[in-house]
């Protein structure tokens, strides 16, 4: 027996409303993962060391954290992340258009460019 194509319709409406919140979801997930790497970088620096004594002043030709690569993995993966949110929050908003797609994806947007252009310095 078939169903009327109102139900059908509602329900793949449901289902694209329910995707589009889990999906919009893993992008917040992703942004607070970045912000937890970026507080252990921070807190790893501090008690190694590694925090440069003036900020974006360097003498070599390379940034501080060149030959930390636990600091450099995980800048890159703060990085990695805030790029996924990125992506993840469209595919969000691809699903069901909605404003807090919107707001996340402008949100990763910010705090990856921010992060790159206050923190490559330091492991260029």
């Amino acid at each position: 027996m078939e169903q009327p194509c109102g139900i059908a319709l509602s329900r793949l409406t449901a289902l694209r409303a329910s995707g589009s919140r889990w999906v919009g979801l893993l992008a917040v997930a992703l942004l607070l993962f970045s912000a937890v790497l970026f507080a252990w970088i921070w807190i790893t620096a501090w008690r190694t060391g590694a925090v440069p004594d003036a900020w974006g002043a360097y003498t070599s030709n390379h940034g501080p954290w060149r030959h930390r690569y636990d600091l450099r993995d995980a800048w890159w993966l703060i990085v990695c992340f805030q790029s996924w949110a990125f992506v993840v929050a469209f595919i969000s908003y691809a699903l069901k258009p909605n404003a807090k797609a919107v707001v996340i994806a402008w949100v990763a947007f910010v705090a990856g460019w921010l992060f790159s252009c206050t923190h490559f310095w330091l492991v260029d």
